[in-house]
């Protein structure tokens, strides 16, 4: 407070002082409010933040797990192509057994 004022709140009236004192009270009140507000503003703020880095770490998980289906689509495929060519393999073993069978077969009734 100013030397002038304190200087002049001497010579103040009782209602004069009164309406000084309320005034300083509302004055006070708005700081309050207006520090409520930012606290409440930066707390926004925050929440918003924390919001951003999780939705930013569940874009990364959904990512991760499309990324993990893919491989896996992939090795089933793999998988697939050598259970045929497994098969293509059996078939060519089996067709060759077959015909050695039949030549042993025709090497003993030529004896």
């Amino acid at each position: 407070m100013k030397a002038y004022q304190l200087a002049n709140m001497h010579v103040w009236t009782d209602k004069e002082l009164e309406i000084y004192d309320v005034a300083g009270i509302k004055r006070q009140d708005a700081k309050g409010r207006i520090s409520r507000v930012v606290n409440k503003l930066k707390e926004a703020q925050n929440i918003a933040k924390e919001a951003k880095e999780i939705a930013k770490k569940e874009q990364a998980e959904k990512e991760k797990a499309q990324k993990l289906a893919k491989l896996e689509q992939a090795e089933k495929e793999k998988a697939q192509k050598l259970a045929k060519l497994e098969q293509a393999e059996k078939e060519k073993a089996q067709k060759l057994i077959t015909e050695l069978e039949k030549e042993i077969a025709l090497l003993k009734t030529k004896k």
